[in-house]
Formats: C-alpha cells, structure tokens, sequence
C-alpha cells in the first residue's frame, strides 16, 4: 500500500490532478473508485506530514501552490471547460485572498 501511496504523492507533487491520479490507480492496479481515492487521501498525507516535517518555507510552499493553480486553470481553458477554470480561480482567490470579501 505505502509504494502505492508514494507514488500518488509523486504524481500530484508533479502536477497530475486529483482525477488523473485516480484514473491511474483504477486503470494500474484495477482499483475501484472508492478505492483509489482512499490511496489519494493517504498521498495527500502524506505531502502535508512531509512538508510539516520538513521545515519547509510556507512562502516557497505558497508560491508552488500559487504556480500549480494558474497551471491547472490554463488548462481547463485551453480544454474549453470553464467549470474547471472558474474553480481554480475560486481556489486562488481563497489561498491570497484577493476579491470581495463579504
């Protein structure tokens, strides 16, 4: 399960989305759905306990964050899914807490 896991984390860590993610376990190691996203939250975990342990600079870690968003959002224009887009822009906006606030 922990190579498994690991090579989740690689994945996202590499800028694979969590539905890529998904897809790849089903279709590698014939997981279900429910399944795979059991192993993707451990990834997620995983990341976070490593970033934690690590010492990392939250500033570099938001910059990352901050780039990875802006990638997935040019995406899902290119890929004409403004659904996709739009949540990624909401994602932004919560992280830097630009725009409106109520």
């Amino acid at each position: 399960m922990s190579e498994r896991v690991e090579t989740l984390a690689r994945m996202l860590l590499s800028g694979a989305g969590n539905t890529a993610c998904v897809a790849f376990a089903q279709e590698t190691w014939g997981l279900s759905r429910v399944q795979s996203y059991r192993v993707l939250k451990r990834s997620w975990a995983l990341i976070r306990q490593d970033t934690e342990e690590s010492g990392c600079d939250r500033r570099a870690l938001l910059a990352w964050c901050i780039d990875r968003l802006q990638v997935a959002v040019g995406n899902a224009l290119a890929r004409n899914n403004a659904g996709a887009a739009v949540s990624g822009i909401r994602e932004l906006n919560h992280l830097v807490g630009f725009g409106v606030h109520k």
